[in-house]
């Protein structure tokens, strides 16, 4: 349902990008248009504010996947079994994630940014038959083998400093540092009442267990029409958690081009290419040939998604200059290393009040 009423807001926004003559009449003093933070949803960490300045935001991220690959190239459920060896198949999944987060202007130049979340993810398994025995520890043999994973819980705890390098009307550069507190539970159980010495999958779980490091750049260009922007993000992940694995390192790229048409509205088109290397190390307590996300071997790759947004600018509330912007994001490109479900979409709401 959300996608459908998101599709018809960019189809309506769509519109007024070709159509709408005051969107012409926009780009003058009078707007100030390419003059404000007009960046995609799915942006972070791309300003700064000024000393004293506070902004709160309420981010929603939405993602569904569905089906298998290897590589680029599509498998089935019986390839899942026959060829690699595994009891189960994963058929489909969702992730919901909450996240709150809050900057302060702590110079002109210098910010500081900290987000919490709170994460939700669920996954349909198909088994290879119904007969199957896995001789789960724990599992009485006479207990059938539950085929969806559902677990929530608060994510891990991320803090940033960010730093102007440039800012005018015309250019910022913004450099930040942060770092990844493992506040996230990594031992969540998959089938609790069932078998509670049995922990979730990896992909499952909501926290990575482990402190990293996140630097960055960014790069915003005003112009008269219109703005664009790139950035680069890294994690690094140099230590392992104390169920024996750790995440490897990702780096993200993004550019993206945005445009005001008017003092309330603004469109937005991002390409995000990812790279990650995926699980150094496993969690002995996970049964390898279950199922596919049970492995550490099944992660890593590299992705390209394209998020056509649209931004509103409702005014302001208890003196806040508010912002609510959306994107729906789709894949141009995936490469699994081992076994992966292919992502379909994502959904990213975010409501920002600065003042």
């Amino acid at each position: 349902m959300l996608f459908k009423i998101y599709k018809k807001l960019v189809f309506i926004s769509s519109l007024l990008w070709c159509l709408s003559s005051s969107a012409q009449e926009c780009c003058g003093d009078d707007c100030e248009c390419g003059k404000s933070d007009i960046s995609p949803a799915g942006i972070m960490n791309d300003h700064t504010h000024e000393k004293g300045k506070w902004m709160f935001s309420y981010r929603y991220m939405h993602m569904n996947m569905s089906g298998n690959i290897i590589g680029d190239k599509n498998i089935t459920d019986n390839d899942v079994y026959a060829i690699y060896n595994y009891s189960m198949s994963p058929s489909t999944m969702t992730m919901d994630m909450h996240m709150l987060m809050a900057m302060y202007g702590v110079s002109d130049r210098f910010t500081i940014m900290a987000m919490a979340s709170y994460n939700t993810s669920s996954m349909n398994m198909n088994m290879f038959s119904s007969g199957s025995s896995m001789n789960m520890p724990g599992m009485s043999s006479d207990v059938a083998m539950p085929n969806k994973q559902s677990i929530s819980g608060f994510g891990d705890t991320k803090v940033y400093g960010l730093f102007s390098l440039a800012k005018n009307d015309e250019l910022q550069i913004v450099v930040n540092v942060g770092i990844n507190i493992p506040t996230g539970s990594i031992n969540a159980i998959a089938f609790p009442g069932i078998n509670n010495s049995l922990r979730a999958d990896y992909i499952m779980q909501p926290g990575t267990g482990t402190i990293d490091f996140m630097p960055g750049i960014s790069l915003l260009k005003h112009n008269s029409n219109f703005d664009w922007g790139a950035q680069l993000n890294g994690t690094l992940r140099p230590f392992y958690n104390a169920n024996g694995y750790h995440y490897c390192n990702e780096a993200i790229a993004e550019i993206w081009i945005s445009k005001k048409w008017n003092n309330w509205l603004s469109n937005s088109v991002r390409l995000e290419t990812i790279a990650n290397g995926g699980i150094a190390g496993t969690d002995a307590s996970l049964i390898t040939l279950m199922e596919p996300s049970a492995d550490a071997a099944n992660y890593g790759g590299s992705k390209a998604y394209l998020f056509p947004g649209i931004n509103f600018y409702p005014g302001t509330f208890l003196s806040s200059d508010i912002k609510l912007r959306f994107e729906y994001g789709f894949p141009v490109y995936q490469y699994a290393f081992g076994i992966q479900m292919k992502n379909q979409e994502t959904l990213i709401a975010n409501l920002d009040f600065v003042f």
